[in-house]
């Protein structure tokens, strides 16, 4: 690897930038990558990966497989490979993914912060024509639940199917948002499973619904998102089969005393004041509840009562009926962080597919959390 380049004055800078200007001649920028709704560019021209960015300027040196950021003022440098994945040039950098040789994506561009977040939410994927969502507008009742049914095109995640059935809350905002989709297109749907246990008034045995917000969970399709998200995905399962969200300094203190904390959940008497333990810890108890989020022991007190946050709260508290440790758990990291990745906190309408869905959502998230630059 090589040596970490500072830049620290702009002067110093702009020479810099002249001098790589006249060796690459003029450049038009046709390749993006997006984080945390900066934009930034690259362009690979001979050895050289030349980046733009809004707050400052620099440029990426190529050296056979590696690569080394030169950057402006209060922006990190830093030196990581170039690896392939499924074909596509990419870096990771903690939380940042640089993905080299990808065009604009479809006039939207991929926020990383965002969709991370919805993939590791995500049970199933699929790409489907518009049309088919656009209905959903014509056969609702606002206020109200509306199902459609369209042929999918691809399976990006999750079940195998010829067809998929998405049930939808249809308010203002789901309606102006499906009403402002082009016709005839090939879009993206981001879904959760979850089991139906009220039976076939309210759907199938299992209905899907979208997993995020609903501009984050359906989006025009192109081949750069369509290779975005099955390179995430692909990275998530990584994450999760090689155990990488356990790449982190452990603090032996805390997490002896969160584990002692959790095996006091299945004492009648401890529960509840080892609910309110974990809770007083924190932020810094997270890491550590995640990686003993998978207990599925039972509650023996199938209740657990937490402060209600909301801005818009009409009652001071949340009431859930977790059965199973982990229901419980999931609810905490919820309370702690306002991040979800499935409602799992009522143990009654919760499957253990759905739990190990979650526990696997929640490791993708510890990824993020610990790797953060």
């Amino acid at each position: 690897m090589k040596k970490i380049l500072k830049i620290a004055a702009y002067p110093i800078l702009g020479c810099l930038m002249f001098i790589l200007g006249m060796y690459v001649g003029r450049y038009n920028i046709s390749e993006k990558y997006i984080d945390m709704g900066r934009h930034y560019a690259i362009k690979e021209v001979g050895d050289f990966f030349y980046k733009e960015i809004e707050e400052n300027f620099g440029y990426i040196t190529q050296y056979d497989n590696d690569y080394e950021v030169i950057g402006g003022i209060n922006y990190k440098t830093t030196s990581l490979p170039i690896i392939l994945e499924n074909g596509v040039k990419t870096i990771r950098a903690y939380k940042y993914v640089y993905t080299l040789g990808v065009d604009t994506l479809h006039g939207q561009n991929i926020d990383h912060e965002i969709y991370w977040r919805t993939i590791a939410k995500s049970s199933n994927i699929y790409s489907i024509n518009s049309s088919y969502i656009k209905n959903i507008i014509n056969n609702s009742v606002m206020n109200n639940y509306a199902e459609i049914t369209a042929p999918v095109l691809k399976t990006l995640k999750g079940d195998l199917k010829e067809e998929m059935i998405l049930r939808m809350y249809m308010n203002k905002e789901n309606y102006d948002y499906i009403s402002s989709l082009p016709d005839n297109l090939e879009i993206v749907i981001f879904l959760q499973k979850l089991y139906n246990r009220w039976g076939p008034a309210y759907g199938s045995e299992y209905n899907y619904y979208i997993a995020n917000n609903i501009n984050n969970s359906i989006i025009v399709s192109n081949d750069n998102i369509i290779n975005y998200v099955i390179n995430e995905i692909a990275f998530q399962d990584q994450i999760i089969n090689e155990q990488l969200y356990r790449n982190f300094v452990i603090n032996n203190r805390m997490n002896n005393d969160i584990r002692s904390t959790i095996n006091n959940l299945t004492n009648r008497i401890m529960q509840q004041n080892s609910f309110n333990s974990l809770q007083s810890h924190g932020i810094d108890a997270v890491p550590y509840i995640i990686l003993l989020l998978d207990d599925f022991r039972e509650l023996p007190i199938k209740s657990i009562s937490l402060r209600n946050n909301a801005p818009d709260a009409f009652e001071g508290m949340r009431h859930y009926g977790p059965h199973l440790v982990v229901d419980a758990l999931a609810a905490i990291l919820n309370q702690i962080t306002g991040e979800h990745y499935g409602f799992i906190y009522n143990g009654n309408d919760t499957t253990d597919n759905e739990r190990r869905q979650t526990i696997k959502g929640w490791r993708i998230y510890l990824y993020y959390l610990t790797n953060a630059s």
